[in-house]
């Protein structure tokens, strides 16, 4: 859990402040925290359920997630801007109270 925390506060942050990486260190950063979201869900799979079903269903989310993200990301109109970096500071704020519970 403190690793998804960790993830969520400096998401967060760079979203908030707009900040930019190039490919490969971003590439990186979202991979270690693919770690921790993927062990964490992985841990809560039911003894009843299908790990191949359940392992789709993460994944389907998960693309469709990004591709949300993505499309926010490189929307071009100043409301979209400002959605995405409100966003930002919630999950940068999300991600403080889920590192203090």
């Amino acid at each position: 859990e403190s690793g998804i925390a960790v993830s969520l506060i400096v998401g967060g942050l760079l979203v908030a402040m707009a900040l930019r990486l190039s490919m490969l260190p971003a590439a990186a950063l979202v991979g270690v925290f693919a770690v921790f979201h993927g062990a964490a869900h992985g841990a809560e799979l039911p003894a009843t359920a299908s790990p191949v079903l359940y392992g789709a269903g993460f994944l389907l989310a998960t693309g469709t997630l990004h591709l949300a993200g993505g499309l926010i990301g490189t929307a071009q109109s100043r409301a979209w801007t400002l959605a995405a970096r409100a966003g930002g500071v919630l999950a940068a704020t999300l991600g403080c109270v889920l590192a203090l519970a």
